[in-house]
């Protein structure tokens, strides 16, 4: 598998798993903690949103050992713009 092809697939597996995650949180709706946010952790958006995230997690260490720093991290950054859009 190529590098970029890779590094495509953490980008986009770092956006699925927020997604999942604010999916999760959306339908808890409560932001304090409490039992029900404690339930809430156990929901199988969350959960499928730290399955996505480990399996990511994954890719990034093979590519880390492939590519240099400097050109794999702004790939990463791309994940993560989603987050400081909204």
């Amino acid at each position: 598998m190529t590098n970029f092809i890779m590094l495509f697939i953490v980008a986009a597996l770092g956006v699925s798993g927020q997604v999942y995650f604010r999916r999760g949180m959306l339908l808890s709706g409560s932001s304090q903690i409490s039992l029900n946010s404690i339930k809430t952790a156990f929901t199988p958006y969350l959960f499928l949103g730290l399955i996505l995230y480990a399996v990511g997690l994954l890719f990034w260490v093979i590519i880390l050992s492939r590519v240099e720093l400097g050109f794999a991290y702004p790939w990463l950054l791309c994940s993560m713009s989603p987050m400081f859009a909204s």
